[in-house]
């Protein structure tokens, strides 16, 4: 049931990997909600002014382009098809980067470390599992009494704040899901 539901979206899927979904009618900007869940902190050097973060990142959107029949899968009248990083790949997704970032990596113990969900409104949702090792400017005029800060930026690489929008969502579960 879930290969056919990939089958028929992949079959009326346009340009797969290749354009954003685009509005039409009000030409709005593509909204992508974002999510960062903290796994870890460190370690944090203070001679290269960096701290190592692990998180897992999720994002959410709508690709009205994946919509498909519920019918053609019912798993506990649980509309969604959740596969790893293969459909991914072969799907648009958003571009997101993180600008103050030295360097930064996908989990792949076993397996990439990734997973996407599409229900049957084309309601689109991911998690990636990264490690990042981001620019952290230290101050220490004022040691041992200093504070550091630690920015985490995002921005899209491709795309401006006119095509897509990142939004932060201020709670996360982790299993998102549209209600059918």
């Amino acid at each position: 049931n879930k290969l056919k539901a990939i089958q028929a979206i992949m079959a009326s899927y346009e340009d797969a990997g290749t354009t954003r979904p685009v509005d039409t009618i009000n030409f709005q900007p593509n909204n992508i909600n974002v999510a960062l869940e903290l796994i870890g902190l460190g370690p944090l050097y203070d001679l290269k002014e960096e701290l190592h973060i692990s998180l897992f990142l999720r994002l959410y959107w709508n690709d009205n382009r994946l919509t498909y029949d519920p019918k053609i899968i019912d798993q506990d009248h649980n509309h969604s098809i959740k596969s790893n990083d293969l459909l991914i790949d072969q799907l648009w997704h958003p571009d997101v980067y993180f600008p103050n970032s030295k360097e930064e990596f996908i989990h792949d113990n076993t397996v990439k470390n990734q997973v996407i969900k599409i229900d049957h409104l084309g309601n689109v949702y991911t998690s990636t599992r990264l490690t990042l090792v981001s620019r952290c400017e230290m101050n220490f005029r004022v040691f041992p009494f200093d504070g550091h800060w630690c920015r985490i930026i995002m921005r899209s690489f491709q795309f401006t704040n006119y095509e897509i929008q990142l939004n932060w969502l201020h709670h996360d579960d982790g299993n998102k899901e549209s209600s059918s």
